[in-house]
């Protein structure tokens, strides 16, 4: 199994920020979205509610999926979002944060790999 000093030589590795580090500035304020469609007039001229809209998409129970793996150089990893996710962090066991390459197989599984064999977490949302 591969050091931390190896994977690092061999991967590169994404600047995390610390957890103490102070926000930046808030952002300007977004543009007010367009008005919706008034509904009919009634007799005395007073303005009614339009129907309701159809209801949305259902939601998924699980936003996230986190799994530990033992030394591996392929990871695949049985998420079962039922979509893409759109967020892959993978960390070393020493907690470092590695930019691999990543290969969707389908709505609910992926797969991670590496050049060496490597332990750690993976974390999709």
């Amino acid at each position: 199994m591969a050091t931390d000093a190896e994977i690092l030589a061999r991967l590169r590795v994404v600047e995390v920020a610390c957890a103490n580090r102070a926000p930046g500035p808030i952002g300007p304020p977004g543009r007010r979205g367009q008005d919706g469609a008034r509904g009919p007039t009634g007799p005395e001229g007073a303005s009614l509610p339009g129907p309701a809209g159809p209801p949305g998409p259902s939601g998924s129970a699980a936003s996230t999926f986190t799994q530990a793996f033992s030394a591996a150089a392929v990871w695949t990893v049985n998420h079962n979002l039922g979509r893409f996710p759109a967020a892959v962090a993978v960390r070393t066991t020493g907690g470092v944060i590695v930019d691999v390459a990543i290969q969707h197989v389908s709505v609910n599984q992926l797969l991670v790999a590496f050049d060496v064999q490597i332990s750690g977490t993976v974390a999709v949302s």
